[in-house]
């Protein structure tokens, strides 16, 4: 006999997301990858204590592969390579072909302590 062990895509099973514990270092990086202007490896890496294969680890296996997320990269000057969360809004909005703030323009249209949706 054999067993079979059915893995939904967002790589967990029974379909629900499993989701990070509040105060953990993963959770610490998503918030710094939800921000408007993103993170670098060495932000995260400030703030979860982790080494720059292990922060590159993190976005790849769990937030990619367990938690289903969409990370995006790119390179801004000064700064160099910016990875994001995109968010289901910025999605939706250019599926339906309307303008969408991203990166440092979002962050410009916030105020100061506002997160940008």
């Amino acid at each position: 006999m054999v067993a079979v062990t059915t893995i939904s895509v967002g790589g967990s099973v029974g379909g629900s997301a499993k989701k990070p514990p509040g105060g953990s270092k993963l959770a610490s990086a998503i918030e710094l990858l939800r921000r408007p202007v993103g993170a670098t490896v060495p932000d995260i890496m400030e703030a979860t204590g982790w080494r720059a294969h292990s922060v590159r680890g993190a976005m790849s296996g769990a937030l990619k592969k367990k938690l289903g997320l969409t990370i995006v990269s790119e390179v801004v000057e000064g700064r160099g390579r910016v990875y994001r969360i995109q968010c289901a809004v910025a999605v939706g909005a250019l599926a339906s072909g309307e303008a969408v703030a991203t990166g440092e323009a979002a962050a410009a249209a916030t105020a100061p302590g506002e997160v940008a949706e």
